[in-house]
């Protein structure tokens, strides 16, 4: 990469059409989470978003692999099928290498697999065994946080994509994205040593961890099949540092769910 080759890319980029949804993918990407904040995202510029990306994929491969993922977690993968795409015709010649990419395609959905035969009370009671002896405001923070991504919840908008779900499907869903006990441990424990308070979190977090684990070692892989509604949003982000977002634009994060952990 040269310094002519990045700046043909920064302009490509600032000049299209579709600049704002480039720029969430970009920033999805690089800092492991997905943001609908438009104010936040046209301050970021272009060059600090590509860097970071290269940074973090300093191979082709690995870079398509991300955006690859990264289309089939969100909401609308034919939108951000031809983004997607842009992206990796902006960004490969950066690479150095001449690199014949497929198209990115948008995965075909699935026939959903007929229900499992569990108890029809199973996440009620695992519900109030969860909140038995913890605030279930709480436990939702903590569960939506390990599954999508962690609510700022000095933001109206993030209160209210809080308060859409339910807490017994987020419960089902756990069991979906996180087909084992150790799985969901290792990723429940590292969620909320980043949420404040983080011993209130953690303490939530060991309440969860004990109702879940007889329900994992009765019933096992019938759970993967039993989710109540299918997750909109699969992001994990492992932190703005790490992806070379630093300064300004990392201390604008609510540092409600942690946002430093690789999956």
């Amino acid at each position: 990469m040269n310094a002519q080759q990045l700046q043909q890319a920064i302009q490509a980029l600032e000049h299209d059409p579709e600049a704002l949804r480039i720029r969430k993918v970009l920033y999805a990407t690089a800092a492991h989470k997905w943001s609908n904040d438009s104010s936040y995202l046209e301050k970021l510029p272009f060059q600090k978003l590509i860097l970071a990306n290269l940074k973090q994929y300093p191979q082709a491969p690995l870079l398509q692999a991300a955006l690859q993922q990264l289309l089939t977690g969100i909401n609308k993968p034919t939108v951000y099928q031809p983004i997607e795409q842009r992206i990796l015709d902006c960004l490969l010649p950066l690479y150095g290498q001449a690199i014949n990419v497929p198209p990115v395609v948008a995965p075909k959905p699935e026939p959903a697999p007929p229900p499992a035969a569990l108890p029809a009370t199973l996440w009620f009671d695992l519900r109030l065994e969860v909140t038995r002896y913890t605030s279930p405001l709480r436990v939702k923070v903590l569960v939506f946080a390990t599954l999508y991504h962690q609510p700022a919840l000095t933001r109206p908008e993030d209160w209210q994509e809080l308060r859409t779900f339910v807490l017994t499907d987020l419960l089902a869903n756990l069991f979906v994205q996180y087909p084992t006990y150790p799985q969901v441990k290792e990723r429940v424990m590292r969620v909320a040593s980043g949420l404040e308070p983080a011993q209130d979190y953690l303490a939530a977090a060991d309440r969860l961890l004990r109702a879940l684990q007889p329900v994992y070692d009765r019933y096992g892989t019938q759970l993967t099949t039993a989710t109540l509604s299918p997750p909109t949003t699969v992001l994990h982000p492992p932190g703005l540092a790490q992806s070379g977002l630093t300064g300004e634009e990392e201390a604008t994060q609510v540092a409600t769910p942690a946002q430093r952990y690789p999956r």
